[in-house]
C-alpha cells in the first residue's frame, strides 16, 4: 500500500524525486528498510523503480545508504572529532564586476573533544572505560567487614 496517495503518476514521481521524497527515502534506508519495502511504500512497479533510479542520482544515492554505512560514517565523524582536526576557512568578497573572489585562506584547528573521546572509549573499550561504578556489596555484613578492616588498618598505623 502506498505511503502517500497521489492524483496521478506525474505527481507521484515529482514528489518522490523532490527534496521531501528523497529525504524520506534516505531516512527509511538509514532505518534498515529494504529496497522492495520502499518500492511498495512509494507504490510503483519494479520497472518504474529502476527507471527512477537511473533518472535521479539523488534517489539512487539515497537508496545506496545502509544502516551499516551510516553507522560507519557517524563513527568516522566521532573519531575525527575525538582526535581533533585541521581545516581551511576561506573568505570571499565580491569584486567590482560582481564576481566572487577568494581573498583569504586561514588554516584553523579544532581540538580533540573530551566528550567524543569518552563516548568512543565507553563504547569501544568497555572493559577498561565503564561509565558505571562497581556495584556496592549486596549485604550489610560485607560493609561491616570492610569497616572492620579499615579500623584494623588505622590501629596498625597509629601503633607504628
Amino acid at each position: 500500500m502506498p505511503y502517500i496517495k497521489f492524483k496521478n503518476n506525474q505527481a507521484r514521481k515529482r514528489w518522490w524525486l523532490g527534496d521531501d521524497g528523497i529525504q524520506l527515502v534516505t531516512s527509511w534506508r538509514r532505518n534498515g528498510i529494504t529496497l522492495n519495502e520502499i518500492r511498495d511504500r512509494i507504490g510503483i512497479a519494479q520497472g518504474t523503480f529502476d527507471v527512477w533510479r537511473q533518472e535521479s542520482k539523488e534517489l539512487d544515492d539515497a537508496l545506496m545508504l545502509t544502516d551499516d554505512l551510516v553507522d560507519g560514517m557517524v563513527e568516522g565523524s566521532l573519531f575525527k572529532r575525538a582526535m581533533g582536526y585541521d581545516y581551511e576557512e576561506e573568505t570571499y568578497t565580491i569584486d567590482e564586476t560582481g564576481r566572487k573572489v577568494l581573498t583569504r585562506v586561514v588554516k584553523k584547528h579544532v581540538p580533540a573533544d573530551v566528550k567524543a573521546i569518552a563516548m568512543w572509549l565507553y563504547n569501544r573499550r568497555q572493559d577498561f572505560w565503564r561509565s558505571q561504578q562497581a556495584a556496592l556489596p549486596e549485604s550489610d555484613d560485607d560493609i561491616i567487614d570492610v569497616k572492620n578492616v579499615l579500623v584494623q588498618i588505622e590501629e596498625i598505623a597509629e601503633n607504628a
